[in-house]
C-alpha cells in the first residue's frame, strides 16, 4: 500500500491513519479526539498541580498518565491529520537527515512510543493500587515521590524500546522512499506478536491479577470490620488506633479512630475515612482499565489476525472503526475522572466555582 508514494505497511494503524484517501469525516473524528485529549488532559494536569493537597503519589502517576495522553493527542493531530509524508521532501542528497525523518516521524516511532508509554504507565498505576491496598506497609516504605518519578521515566523507556523495531526496519531507499520493503513476512509477524503482547496481553494479565487481589482484600477488610464491632471495651478514655488492614490506607497517610465512640460508629468511621478514598481510587482506576481494554482489544486482535493471514488491505470500514476506537482512549480518562474521581471533582469545584455546580 502506498501513502504519498511512501511504503509504510509495517503496521495496520500507520497505514490507515496516513492514507491519502482517508475521508474528511474520519479526519474530523481525529481532530475531535485530539482536541478533547489536549483539553481534557490539560485540565487534569492544571487541577492536580494547582492544588498542593492533591500532590500525592497516586495523583502524581495519574497526572503523568494525563501528560502522556496529552502528548499523544497532540501527536495524533500533527502526525495523522496533517501527515508529513511527502517523499519529495526526503532529498537523498541529505541522506542522514532524510533517514532521521523516516525513522522517527514517517515511521510514526515518536507517536507509537508515546502510545506504549501510556500503556506502560497504566500498568504501573494498576500495580501501585495493588501495593497500596494489598501490601500497605511495603507501599509506605518504598513508594515515595522519587520512586514515582522513576516509574514515570521508566514508562517512557519501555515505550521507546518496545517500538524500537520501527526505527530499525524503516530506511530511505535508493528511490528516496521511506519504506520497510526489505522486512520479511516472518519479521512482520514477530513485530505484530510483540505489539499484541505489550499492548493487550500483559496489561490484561496484570489488571485481572491486581483487581481480583484488591477485591479479596476489600472482602477481608469487611469481615475484619464486622469482627471489630464485636470487640467490647471498658475504657471511657479517648484513644487512637492505627488501622492494620491494607484497604483502609490513603496514600501514605494513617488516620485515627476514637475508641470512646460506640462500636458501630467506630466501624462506620473505619469504613469511610481512608477506606472511602481508597475505594474511590480503586473504582476510578478499574473503570479506566476496562475502558482501555474496550478501546484496544478489537484493534489488536484485528491487527494480529491480518498479519498472521498476510492480509494487508486496511481500507475497510471495520479497520477504520477499530483505529478510531483505539485513538479515542486518549480522551476518555478525563471524563472518567470528572464523573468518578472524588478528589478531581472537588478540585474542579474549588478552582472553578462559577462554572462547576455545587451538586457536581
Amino acid at each position: 500500500m502506498e501513502m504519498n508514494n511512501i511504503t509504510t505497511d509495517a503496521t495496520q494503524t500507520y497505514e490507515a491513519f496516513n492514507r491519502n484517501d482517508t475521508s474528511v469525516t474520519v479526519k474530523v473524528f481525529y481532530v475531535i479526539i485530539a482536541l478533547l485529549g489536549v483539553t481534557g488532559n490539560g485540565l487534569v494536569l492544571y487541577v492536580f498541580f494547582k492544588l498542593p493537597k492533591l500532590r500525592v503519589v497516586p495523583n502524581l502517576l495519574i497526572s503523568h498518565q494525563s501528560l502522556v495522553d496529552l502528548i499523544v493527542s497532540f501527536l495524533l493531530f500533527v502526525s495523522f491529520v496533517f501527515p508529513t509524508t511527502n517523499v519529495q521532501s526526503l532529498n537523498t542528497n541529505h541522506h542522514a537527515f532524510a533517514n532521521f525523518l523516516c525513522k522517527c516521524f514517517i515511521s510514526q516511532f515518536v507517536f507509537w512510543a508515546s502510545m506504549r508509554a501510556s500503556t506502560t504507565n497504566l500498568v504501573f498505576l494498576t500495580l501501585e493500587r495493588y501495593l497500596a491496598v494489598v501490601h500497605p506497609h511495603l507501599y509506605r516504605q518504598r513508594l515515595s515521590v522519587k520512586t514515582a518519578i522513576f516509574v514515570c521515566i521508566l514508562a517512557w523507556c519501555v515505550g521507546a524500546l518496545s517500538i524500537l523495531s520501527s526505527m530499525i526496519v524503516y530506511s530511505v531507499n535508493e528511490r528516496g522512499q521511506c519504506s520497510n520493503d526489505h522486512l520479511k513476512d516472518s519479521g512482520r509477524v514477530v513485530i505484530a506478536l510483540v505489539g499484541f503482547t505489550i499492548t493487550l496481553v500483559i496489561p490484561l494479565v496484570v489488571m485481572v491479577f491486581v483487581y481480583s487481589s484488591i477485591i479479596r482484600a476489600f472482602r477481608a477488610s469487611k469481615e475484619w470490620s464486622s469482627k471489630e464491632q464485636e470487640v467490647s471495651t471498658d475504657s471511657d478514655n479517648s484513644a487512637t488506633v492505627t488501622e492494620a488492614n491494607a484497604s483502609q490506607t490513603r496514600s501514605q497517610n494513617v488516620y485515627t479512630v476514637d475508641v470512646s465512640k460506640p462500636r458501630a460508629e467506630r466501624s462506620e468511621q473505619l469504613q469511610t475515612d481512608g477506606g472511602r478514598t481508597t475505594r474511590n481510587i480503586f473504582v476510578t482506576m478499574f473503570v479506566i482499565c476496562v475502558t482501555y481494554l474496550i478501546c484496544w482489544t478489537p484493534n489488536q486482535i484485528l491487527y494480529l489476525h491480518h498479519n498472521l493471514v498476510r492480509q494487508r488491505d486496511w481500507t475497510g470500514p471495520l479497520h477504520r472503526f477499530v483505529i478510531l476506537l483505539a485513538a479515542s482512549n486518549v480522551c476518555v480518562n478525563p471524563i472518567i475522572y470528572a464523573f468518578k474521581y472524588r478528589s478531581f471533582r472537588k478540585g474542579l469545584k474549588q478552582l472553578f466555582p462559577k462554572y462547576v455546580p455545587s451538586s457536581f
